[in-house]
């Protein structure tokens, strides 16, 4: 036990609770940050709950704290204790730890202590005390409980989801990539390589993920996406449609309504929790009779999806029959642009695995038949939709 009767945890949650004071609260996820960052940078506990657990955890807390009464805090920690376990999974000692620690910290410095402390402070700039006493200046939001690891296979996938996290909240795309930069998620010259993870599915398959790029893709609820990954290989082969027809797009497409229900389950879960829907805008009536037009682009919001050709190719040359409809598909992910694919340079698409051909969700606005994919030497072609090609989807933290 340290001072006071307070465990090592205690004290660092009552020194988050200390120095975040009503923002504590306000920002779950960065009082939960802190406390992991005070207590232990490497807990994989505390990582998964800086990744996913903020309003969840703190809601009990933030009632209790405002009714100012002791049961209430005794309620709000059984209740967390029982998330933790039960919803999250987190081992029973661990839930038990940290929820009473923090039902314990905010018993010692009181409700006042969470609406008045630091209340004119930049919460962007706060100065959280660490147990050995030092003071130091972390600018928020950043990576907490995440180590650098000098490989993207070395992380899990908590670790990754935190680490989107920072990066999706940098002020900026510089800045996000700085974040990136440090934590060796791209090369000591700033470029994405396609170094993969390995990822098993529920049905034995050994896939292999890379990074795709940083900041790109838009949230469903707002916001961007910290990082977009991509299945490096050909993971499994089926038809877009049954009928050879392209109409509705991808958003009609059986291949959508399979990637985001029967494929999904075969991620693994700690995968599956950590990702989020994006925006994906796609010709979404297939054939495209006024050549250029742009208002048959519309959104979807997938938690899996296929690639656009504008996002592996970069801009369709203006010989192309409606290219301005293929470029409002989306702009050219980092990975590919850094590996310098453009539409008459195309090796690097060429993946390995059940087939060498794989599927992009972009319809071909001139044939009402067919959408498109990448062929076995990694240029881009028309497939009618019931034919059987490789899957290779996307997917974002």
């Amino acid at each position: 036990m340290a001072d006071g009767g307070l465990t090592a945890f205690e004290q660092a949650v009552r020194g988050a609770l200390d120095s975040l004071g009503r923002d504590a609260l306000e920002k779950p996820k960065w009082f939960i940050g802190a406390v992991a960052d005070l207590y232990d940078p490497d807990s994989h506990e505390m990582t998964v709950l800086y990744a996913h657990c903020g309003e969840e955890l703190l809601w009990p807390f933030a009632k209790a704290a405002e009714a100012g009464a002791t049961d209430a805090l005794g309620r709000a920690a059984r209740r967390a204790e029982l998330w933790l376990r039960d919803v999250r999974r987190v081992n029973a000692k661990d839930a038990h730890v940290v929820a009473w620690a923090i039902a314990g910290a905010l018993g010692w410095t009181g409700a006042d202590a969470v609406g008045n402390a630091f209340s004119s402070q930049d919460p962007s700039q706060v100065f959280l005390r660490r147990s050995s006493g030092v003071s130091d200046a972390l600018p928020y939001p950043r990576v907490i409980g995440v180590s650098p690891r000098s490989h993207v296979a070395d992380y899990s996938w908590a670790q990754l989801k935190a680490i989107a996290r920072a990066i999706a909240a940098a002020e900026g795309d510089e800045e996000g990539f700085s974040i990136a930069k440090k934590y060796h998620l791209v090369s000591t010259d700033g470029k994405l390589q396609g170094d993969a993870r390995p990822v098993s599915l529920k049905d034995g398959t050994l896939a292999h993920v890379r990074i795709l790029g940083f900041r790109h893709d838009e949230l469903a609820d707002g916001g961007r996406a910290g990082i977009t990954f991509e299945f490096a290989d050909v993971s499994t082969t089926r038809r877009m449609n049954t009928e050879n027809t392209n109409g509705g797009g991808w958003e009609a497409s059986e291949m959508r309504a399979w990637l985001n229900s029967d494929f999904l389950a075969l991620l693994p879960e700690d995968l599956r929790v950590c990702e989020e829907a994006v925006r994906k805008r796609t010709n979404n009536r297939g054939h495209v009779e006024k050549e250029g037009d742009t208002s048959v682009v519309t959104p979807t919001f997938d938690k899996l999806w296929l690639l656009s050709v504008g996002e592996v190719y970069g801009e369709v040359p203006s010989v192309w029959y409606s290219s301005a409809t293929y470029d409002a598909e989306g702009t050219q992910y980092q990975l590919y642009a850094d590996q310098c694919v453009i539409t008459s340079d195309y090796g690097f698409c060429k993946k390995d695995g059940a087939v060498s051909w794989w599927w992009l969700r972009s319809p071909s606005a001139y044939n009402g038949s067919v959408f498109h994919h990448v062929s076995s030497d990694g240029d881009w072609f028309g497939s009618f939709a019931g034919c059987v090609d490789g899957v290779s989807p996307g997917f974002c933290f």
